[in-house]
Parts: C-alpha cells; structure tokens; sequence
C-alpha cells in the first residue's frame, strides 16, 4: 500500500487546526505512484494539475496532468496555467520543491493560487520528500477556504503592485 503524508498548511498561522477533517485530501495510489515516480531525486521543479472532485468536505485526487511548459530548474518553472485551468476536474497545483527550498508554497506560488485567475482552484499542494524504498510522498496543501479574505486581498495587490504574471 501507498502512503502520503500530508500536512496542511495554516497561512501564518491563521487556521486552527483543531477545526480541519481528518483527511481533507485523499490521493489515489495512481497518483501518489506518479508523484514518488516523477519528483524522485528529480532535479528540477516540476508542475501538475490536481484532478479530482470533492465529496463530503474531502477532496479526492484521482489524476493529475501536465500543463504545457516552457522552463524549469531547480528553484521555479514557468507553465501555461491556462492548460489546467480548462481542465474539467481541474482542483489546483502540485509541484516540487529541491533541496533547501521550503516544504511549503512559496510567496510566487500564493500570489498565483489566490489570484484573479485561479477562482475555481481549491488546493495548493507541494511536493518535498520521496521515497522509491518506501513508495511515499510527502505533500505539504493549502486549501484556499481556509485563506482569510483579507489575506487573499493583499496578495492579489502585492501582485499587482510587483506586476507578478499569474500563470507562474
């Protein structure tokens, strides 16, 4: 059997995690077979989109897919969102994180999740251990519900003010 590890993440501070599911994620052993398999020792960070449905307050992964894209090493990668966000399932990002680099989305990766374009997405999530020994994944996601609206408002002027693109 696969297993993941997840953690959600409560925007500094913000949530109570007294207050969160169980399991507010659940990831196919297709996906997490995917995950283990693509971010395994690789070099470079690499995007997908989440597809899935959400049932009963959780949200179940059953797929992910590779958006078109342009460049990635070892600290970004530059996609065409637009691939996911015409996608009918289309639940938000997963994408890894190398080496030093926070287990965590970072501040480019808020700016994208929470902006104008990204309305319909729900789960922000990154990758940032594997195991090919063990067959796991550990998976740090924010679910944008639990995002204070004022929090998502400075973001959206931050990237305005930064003139930040919103397809990373």
């Amino acid at each position: 059997m696969k297993l993941t590890s997840l953690v959600l993440v409560g925007l500094l501070g913000f949530t109570d995690m007294s207050q969160q599911p169980q399991r507010p994620i659940e990831y196919s052993p297709k996906v997490i077979d995917i995950l283990v398999h693509l971010y395994n020792k690789h070099p470079r960070e690499f995007p997908l989109c989440q597809l899935g449905q959400k049932r009963n307050g959780t949200y179940y992964i059953q797929d992910v897919s590779i958006p078109h894209v342009f460049y990635t090493d070892s600290i970004g990668t530059n996609y065409d969102a637009n691939d996911c966000r015409k996608l009918k399932n289309y639940l938000g990002m997963i994408h890894n994180h190398i080496n030093k680099n926070p287990c965590a989305p970072g501040l480019i990766d808020m700016i994208r999740f929470t902006s104008k374009a990204e309305e319909r997405t729900s789960i922000e999530s990154v990758v940032c251990h594997t195991s090919l020994d063990s067959n796991s994944v550990n998976i740090v996601s924010i679910l944008k519900t639990r995002i204070p609206d004022s929090m998502i408002k400075r973001l959206r002027f931050l990237a305005d003010s930064l003139k930040i693109r919103n397809n990373k």
